[in-house]
Order: C-alpha cells, then sequence, then structure tokens
C-alpha cells in the first residue's frame, strides 16, 4: 500500500471508528440508570441501600457471574436472566395481591394463572401491573428511591425465593447448590436483581420508555419494542453491508494491483517428504486423535455443567461423579 491518500482514508476510518466508540461511551455513561442511596417502602423503611446494591453484584460476579445467569440480556451458558426474572415475577406478585390474593399465595402465582383470568379482568390487572410498575418514583434531589407497599412485599418474597434458589440449586437451571451459605448473601444478591428490574421495568424521567429501552420484552409489565430499536436495528445491518461493500470497492480499485504486482524469483517445486517427514505422520494421527477426544470431553462437560445431573446413570461409571469433581462445582461455593 504506497499510496498516500489510501493511508491517510484508513486512518480517517481508524480515527472514526475510535471516536464513535469513545462518544458512545461517554453518552452509555450518561445515560445509565442511577443507583439509589437507599430504597424504602411507603411507610419509608429501608428496603436495601446502594451499598447493599454494589454488595450483590460483587457478590455476582465474584461467583461466577455468567455462569451462574446473566443480567440485562449479556448472554451466559445458563440459567435465566435474572433482571427479566425479577421483573417478571414481581409482575406476577403485583397482579396477584391486586386480585386480592394473600401475601403468602401470591408468590406461587404463576402466568399460568394469570392467562386463566377472564379477557376483562386480565387487562384491568395489567394496567394496574404496568402503573404501579412503570411510574418512576426516584427522586434525584435526595437520591431515593420508594417502592410501594406491593413492591416491597414482592422484594421480601422474592429474597427469599432467591436465598432459597442459590442455597440448595437447581437442576433444571444448572445452579449448584450452595452459591449462597447465608441469608446475608441472599439479601445482597436480591437487593442488585431488584435494581437490576428496577431500571428495565421503570421509565426513565421525561420519557416513554425503560432505563433499559423497554427490555426485557414482557407485555405484563408492558416492556414492548420502541420504534427507534427496530428502526436502528435494520439500519445497522444495512450500514454493514455498505461498510463490507465500500471496503471491498477500496480493495480492488485500489489496492489489490499493488498487492498483486510481483515478479516470480525462484519456482519452487512441488515438494517431495522425505523419510522423516514421512514419520511425523504418526504424530498428526495422535494429535487428531486427541483432538476428537478433547470435543468429546466438551460435551461431557457442558452437559453436566447445564443439567448438573451426572451423564452416565450408572453407579459403578468412571463419568458418574464428574458433576462432583468439576471446578465450577469446586468454586460455586
Amino acid at each position: 500500500m504506497q499510496s498516500s491518500k489510501i493511508r491517510a482514508i484508513l486512518l480517517f476510518l481508524l480515527a472514526l471508528a475510535f471516536g464513535v466508540l469513545i462518544l458512545g461511551g461517554y453518552l452509555i455513561n450518561a445515560a445509565k440508570p442511577p443507583i439509589p442511596v437507599k430504597t424504602v417502602s411507603a411507610q419509608g423503611a429501608i428496603v436495601f441501600t446502594a451499598d447493599d446494591i454494589l454488595n450483590g453484584q460483587n457478590f455476582y460476579f465474584s461467583h461466577g457471574g455468567q455462569h451462574i445467569g446473566t443480567i440485562w440480556g449479556h448472554g451466559s451458558y445458563l440459567a435465566p436472566d435474572w433482571s427479566a426474572d425479577f421483573l417478571h415475577r414481581m409482575g406476577l406478585y403485583l397482579a396477584a395481591r391486586h386480585l386480592g390474593v394473600t401475601p403468602e399465595k401470591a408468590g406461587s402465582f404463576s402466568q399460568a394463572d394469570f392467562d386463566g383470568l377472564k379477557p376483562e379482568v386480565r387487562a384491568s390487572i395489567g394496567a394496574q401491573v404496568r402503573e404501579e410498575i412503570k411510574t418512576n418514583r426516584y427522586d434525584t434531589r435526595t437520591g431515593v428511591l420508594t417502592l410501594t407497599s406491593y413492591q416491597a412485599e414482592a422484594f421480601n418474597t422474592l429474597k427469599e425465593y432467591y436465598t432459597s434458589l442459590f442455597i440448595h440449586g437447581n437442576e433444571r437451571m444448572g445452579i449448584q447448590k450452595e452459591i449462597i451459605t447465608a441469608p446475608g448473601e441472599g439479601f445482597k444478591l436480591s437487593s442488585f436483581f431488584a435494581w437490576l428490574a428496577w431500571a428495565a421495568g421503570t421509565l426513565r424521567p421525561n420519557a416513554d420508555y425503560t432505563y433499559t429501552s423497554n427490555w426485557p420484552f414482557d407485555p405484563l409489565v408492558g416492556n414492548e419494542p420502541i420504534p427507534g430499536m427496530l428502526i436502528w436495528s435494520i439500519v445497522s445491518v444495512i450500514l454493514l453491508i455498505l461498510g463490507i461493500a465500500a471496503a471491498l470497492f477500496v480493495y480492488l480499485r485500489h489496492i489489490r494491483q499493488d498487492d498483486y504486482d510481483t515478479q516470480l524469483i525462484l519456482d519452487f517445486p512441488e515438494p517431495a517428504p522425505t523419510g522423516s517427514q514421512k514419520a511425523t505422520l504418526a504424530y498428526f494421527v495422535v494429535a487428531i486423535l486427541l483432538f476428537v477426544i478433547q470435543i468429546g470431553m466438551g460435551a461431557v462437560t457442558a452437559h453436566f455443567t447445564v443439567e448438573s445431573p451426572p451423564v452416565f446413570w450408572q453407579p459403578d461409571c468412571l463419568l458418574v461423579r464428574l458433576s462432583d469433581e468439576s471446578p465450577r462445582a469446586r468454586n460455586s461455593g
């Protein structure tokens, strides 16, 4: 690449790309959801504080992070998205309480129960749930977030649920036992999940979408895709295709000839393997076999990581106790 013009174009594109990344980072930091100094109930009792949220975040990441689920749609190999899970479970709890269900039974109110309501009742209850969750009760002057009475009840119920889940584990989710060893850890983790769910369900000030742009999709709590997200998703794909086309055009028009404008100096004939080179054939055969075994063991590891129960059910099988000896099982506590 000898053309100074091409170098200038590539340097400009490089600077532009990093400029967009830096600007995007600045805008994301400026628009991030606030962490309340304290979160209180409608009666003024402290539910949790900013320290509880941050300690819960530290606990989550120090005990596997996305190996024990995901948050805000970041993705994980197993377990649910805890921000979406907490938000949906809170929505179901609020629906149950608005129906007149007692706090003791509201925690077991399911999506099937909600879907089984008469359409007019479901619409009325759904509207109340959406109004309660969407209303932003964060005071920017004091840094205090106020929960409704039902939301505070839901937090206490869900705190018990998540504490039990991470203490006893769940084979269907692939959650190992004793990730949490004390109720205090469950409280911190639930505080973190509650804040994530609040940001995902509550409208931004002076906006008609949440801090996470209505993610996750959840009609129960009123999270529907916003038009801008759909439009920019399409635009981004079009821009990607145009960018690839432009790069190929510049290469074929201005660079390719420089790369291929060469002269043959020495013509190498087709090599004839020597005896020592042929002897390495056994090495490559063994390497290929080991690679295949590695793939198989990876499948085994993925299986008992996600499913938790042993791979083979015979009690005398060598692999029957692999789930107890996996690094994830040893480090989950």
